[in-house]
């Protein structure tokens, strides 16, 4: 019987990914994507594939918002 607590390697990939990079849990992630309707912050669009990116200010971190690909490679 296989152990369904853990997390699978990918999503724990994820949840450190964020951490690392944006200081960001799942979970706060998930809060800014509900304050957003699920939408890219800039083009209002859905996700098709991809979740949408984290944008932050590089100088000091600050998280703006979550962005498509496209927009995300538009403001970069």
């Amino acid at each position: 019987m296989a152990n369904t607590s853990r997390p699978s390697k990918a999503v724990r990939a994820r949840e450190l990914r964020l951490l690392r990079l944006f200081g960001l849990t799942p979970p706060e992630y998930d809060d800014i994507l509900a304050h957003q309707n699920g939408v890219c912050a800039i083009c209002l669009a859905s996700p098709k594939r991809v979740r949408l990116g984290v944008d932050h200010r590089h100088q000091d971190g600050l998280i703006r918002g979550l962005l498509c690909w496209s927009c995300n490679k538009a403001v970069s």
